[in-house]
């Protein structure tokens, strides 16, 4: 079993069970398990709006919060992964993994719309803001590759 199968069958289980609580500033935020699987769809509407295609890695600039994981499991589940990449990183050090993947978009969260546009214009990626995700009820209709990439990680 996949990782991105195991994660589905998980959220299939007790969906009003927690899946995710974050706190920022104080302030606590749970997504529970239905949550978390409405946003993922939401995530790969997203994907489908910006015309990526099964297959292709989609760097992105993003800090850890629920709509990650969020993305994480959209990449995943649609044959797209995400390599997720520390937007707190110099560009230099960005520019050497974002050299290094086949693609041609550079997804970043709000925060980071400045900083993905100058690397951008030095790799000749389209950028592409992921500001909210809009929960989808729908059923996965297409099957998770058993052989396919999750998510790819820089370390």
């Amino acid at each position: 079993m996949t990782w991105s199968q195991r994660v589905l069958d998980g959220l299939g289980r007790d969906p009003d069970a927690p899946a995710i609580i974050s706190v920022s500033g104080g302030v606590a935020e749970t997504w529970t398990r239905s949550d978390l699987f409405d946003i993922s769809f939401g995530a790969i509407e997203l994907l489908d709006s910006l015309d990526v295609a099964r297959g292709e890695y989609v760097p992105t600039l993003m800090t850890t919060r629920p709509t990650s994981v969020a993305m994480l499991l959209a990449g995943a589940l649609s044959g797209r992964p995400l390599a997720p990449l520390g937007p707190r990183m110099t560009e230099r050090e960005l520019l050497a993994c974002l050299e290094r993947l086949d693609g041609g978009l550079l997804l970043a969260e709000p925060e980071w719309a400045e900083k993905a546009t100058r690397l951008a214009a030095m790799t000749g990626l389209r950028v592409a803001v992921g500001d909210r995700l809009t929960p989808r009820g729908r059923q996965h209709d297409q099957p998770v590759d058993p052989d396919g990439v999750a998510f790819m990680m820089h370390t």
